[in-house]
Order: structure tokens, then sequence, then C-alpha cells
């Protein structure tokens, strides 16, 4: 089976339930990181990527609020302070950072197309950001409305940014408004879901919630894990739950436990599922007994094992580096203004993938055996056929010797 290599949406609940997402965020930092591409899937599922704590966007809104005092016509340095307000919590803030970029685009006589989708995508995921941190409340749905409307602006203006993730940003905020019930099946009001009953030895494509075309279940995984490494659903259930149904599409079944093994821990950690579709038929449990249908047993045992050491390791990687960048710090340096700010920072070596990890799932092994059954059952039956007919060419020589 193919690894997948490659590296969704916007979901967050209050209090007892994770907050989910920080879904198509415009700053400096965007604009890095998809410089350097996305991480791999399976660190990506493990935990196993790059994180600003909280002081870093602290310390860029000090020095941001300075510049654009200085120099007002700077439109990045109006999503940098968003941005960081957003990251902080501080939804409200980021909004009003938008009415200032967008006094700063009306004063600005030059066509300014990508500081405009920029301004609509920001916009867009503060409101929605304010509104799942006001509690979600499905009585006043104005902010998450006005999310939708700023974010489908957005991806008219430009449909390939961020990954192509807008667009899944965009069906997740309809899937939230829209609140499916359909509780018929474990799939029926999931944000992603197949195509066939199940998939075969071929990646097949999957639907995603409000889009009409079925998509390629490679594109679906680089839209959803790129959103929890430049969003924030790192403790989504609903996602890794949807990279989990692309992922077994995609025929990497190993994958797909993986990111069911992540839904059991964010589970045991407290957090719930926002899709109540999930619930009613055992989806997550806390012994992983939901999840045997995707691996048969053998296959489960390396692959918790794995998990367990690749997670561990993760955490450990994060906390460390965040003690170097909390130390740069203190000792005045910042990644914006210092080019050599993570210089001294000794990456990790993450653990071993295992020989075989990405292996066949107990219904692949079922269908290559009937595969190689019904191949292998003529040239049985041809080669007892041989051998019959030689013993008896063998044993009428024999009498006719005998006889002679």
């Amino acid at each position: 089976m193919r690894r997948l290599l490659l590296p969704l949406f916007m979901l967050a609940a209050i209090g007892g339930i994770a907050t989910q997402s920080r879904a198509c965020l415009w700053d400096r930092d965007t604009l890095a990181a998809e410089a350097r591409g996305l991480p791999g899937v399976i660190d990506i599922i493990v935990g196993r990527f790059d994180r600003w704590p909280d002081e870093v966007y602290a310390t860029r809104l000090e020095r941001v609020e300075r510049e654009v005092e200085a120099d007002p016509t700077r439109l990045d340095l109006y999503d940098d302070a968003g941005v960081a307000c957003d990251r902080l919590g501080r939804h409200t803030e980021a909004i009003e950072w938008m009415a200032r970029k967008r006094a700063a685009l009306d004063a600005e006589s030059r066509d300014q197309a990508d500081h405009e989708y920029r301004y609509l995508a920001n916009l867009g995921t503060f409101y929605a950001h304010r509104w799942l941190a006001n509690g979600a409340d499905r009585g006043d749905m104005g902010d998450i409305e006005r999310a939708r409307d700023l974010i489908a602006d957005a991806i008219e203006l430009n449909p390939d940014a961020h990954f192509g993730r807008e667009k899944y940003q965009l069906a997740a905020i309809k899937w939230i408004i829209d609140a499916p019930t359909d509780k018929t099946s474990p799939h029926a009001g999931a944000f992603v879901r197949w195509t066939r009953d199940f998939p075969f030895l071929d990646p097949e494509p999957v639907r995603v919630y409000s889009i009409a075309d079925e998509i390629p279940s490679e594109q679906v995984i680089e839209g959803l894990t790129g959103l929890v490494v430049l969003g924030n659903a790192q403790s989504s259930i609903d996602i890794h739950y949807a990279i989990a149904t692309a992922a077994r599409a995609h025929g990497d079944s190993h994958v797909a436990y993986l990111a069911l093994l992540r839904c059991d821990e964010l589970l045991r950690d407290g957090h719930r599922p926002i899709s109540g579709a999930l619930q009613p038929f055992g989806r997550f449990t806390s012994d992983g007994t939901a999840f045997t249908e995707v691996i048969d047993t053998g296959p489960r045992a390396q692959v918790e094992a794995y998990f367990e050491t690749a997670r561990r390791a993760a955490i450990d990687r994060n906390s460390s580096r965040d003690t170097y960048i909390l130390a740069q710090i203190a000792a005045g340096k910042h990644p914006d203004t210092h080019a050599e700010f993570m210089a001294g920072f000794k990456e990790p070596r993450a653990p071993k993938v295992p020989n075989g990890f990405l292996g066949l799932d107990s219904m692949q092994q079922w269908i290559l055996s009937v595969v190689m059954l019904f191949f292998m059952l003529p040239m049985g039956i041809a080669a007892a056929l041989w051998f019959g007919i030689r013993h008896l060419i063998r044993r009428n020589r024999a009498k006719r010797r005998l006889a002679a």
C-alpha cells in the first residue's frame, strides 16, 4: 500500500468541548509555513509539528502596534496584529484590526486584490472564532453566518489559496450552521464520508459536506491536515475522524487507525465530538474496541505501540521547543526580527515508522485472497492434472515392462 506523505476545518466547542479551529488565518507565519510545506500526515496525527507559544504573539503585537503608528500604509501589519489577537483569544480586538485594515485599503489607489482576499479570510475566521468563544449560541447565529459569507467571498477572490483549505473551512461552517441530525448510519451526518459502501484496493474519492463533487481522498487529507497544522484543529475529534475516513478511502488503513487512536486519546482527555451522528453508533470508546473494523488484530497492536511511542516523543519534543523559544524571548529575541532565532534548537530524532507499517487491512486482505484464489485455483487444477496424468503414464509403462 502507498504511504501518504501528503500532508478541515473550522470546528470548536466551548467548556467541556475542545477548541478546535483557527482555520485560514493569514499573517507572516502563514506565508513562511506554506513556503516550507506541510509535515507528513503521520507527524501531523501524532502532533509533531511547529506551533508558537502565546508569548511570541504577545511580543509581536506590541511591536506591530508601534510599526502601524509609524506607517499606517503597511497592510501586512494589520494581518499580523489581527491574527496575534485571535491567537491570544482577543477576537473582538482582531475584528477591530480588520476594520482598521478596511480603512487603509479604501485609502489605497493601487489594486490590492491579495490584501482584499486576506481581509475577507481573516475577518471571516475572526467572526467564527468569536461565535465559538462566546459559547456557540445557536440562538444568536449572527457571527457564524457572517463568517460563512465572508469566507465565501474570499474563495471567490482566490479559490486556490491556503493549500485550497478555504473550501473545507466554508463547508465546515455550513456543517456547523446546518447541524445535520441524520442518525440512520454512522456516516450520515459526518463531515467526510465514503462514496462507496466500503473501499476496495484502489484509492476512492470521498464526499465533503455541502460540496457537490466527489473529491480525491488524498486532496481531502491534505486539506484536513493543513488545517491541523496551520489552524488549531489538533484537539478536534471530528477532524481526526474525518482524516481517518479519508485515509481509509485512500487505502491507508494504518494511517486511519492512527487518527482513530488520536480520537480515542482526545476522548479520554475530556474532548467530545461535535457531530451528533457519530455518538449513537459507538464510534468512540476509551478501550478502542470501536475501531476494530479498520484493521485486524495483528497490525493493530503494532500501530498502537507506535502511536504511544510517537505521541510521547512529540509531546517531549514540543515541550523542549517551547522552553527554547521562551528563553529566546526572555533574551530579547523574536522570530520576526532575528533570522537565527531557532538556530540553537536541536531537533530530536523522531521514532522510526516500523517496516510494513502501512499494510493491508482485513477487508483488503480478504479481497486479495479471493483474487489470488481466482487465479491460483486453475493453476492448481492444471498442476494436479499434470501430475496425475504423469503418474498414470509411469504406471502404464511399468506394467508393460513387467508384462514383457
